[in-house]
């Protein structure tokens, strides 16, 4: 994405950590949004259907976000997810593998790995970018 000098004055008061939560922020909300309808949402790893309430719908990673920026904000790799399995079961890992071959196919997988081990190494205009990107998809899904 090609940012304008617009849209990076807009963000120069802004440090990098504080861009790169800004850009969590809005990415989780839109993987919330995205993968929600009217309140509701059904787990991706345990297939419970609930009604969202408090913290209780998250954006969970396939791949953790930790140790692995190049596949961090990869709409494939995140995906609504109660607060059990993210937060209490880790994530259900074998339930949530299950779910990504079902729904993305083994080839994205490999894929998946394949970029969590490349080198990256994010700067603030690639948060800037995140930021602008995920701004404009959430308004188009509320």
């Amino acid at each position: 994405m090609e940012l304008t000098a617009q849209q990076i004055q807009k963000y120069s008061k802004y440090s990098q950590p504080q861009l790169k939560k800004k850009a969590k922020d809005i990415f989780h909300k839109f993987i919330r949004l995205r993968d929600s309808e009217n309140g509701i949402f059904t787990c991706c790893t345990c297939n419970t259907t609930k009604v969202i309430i408090g913290d209780n719908y998250h954006a969970s990673h396939f791949h953790s976000a930790g140790n692995n920026g190049a596949i961090e904000f990869d709409e494939r790799n995140v995906n609504g997810s109660c607060k059990k399995c993210n937060t209490f079961l880790h994530g259900n890992l074998i339930e949530y593998q299950k779910w990504m071959l079902k729904n993305h196919g083994q080839e994205i997988l490999d894929e998946l790995e394949m970029k969590r081990n490349l080198p990256f190494k994010p700067d603030r205009f690639y948060f800037i970018g995140i930021l602008i990107e995920y701004n404009e998809k959430v308004k188009k899904l509320k």
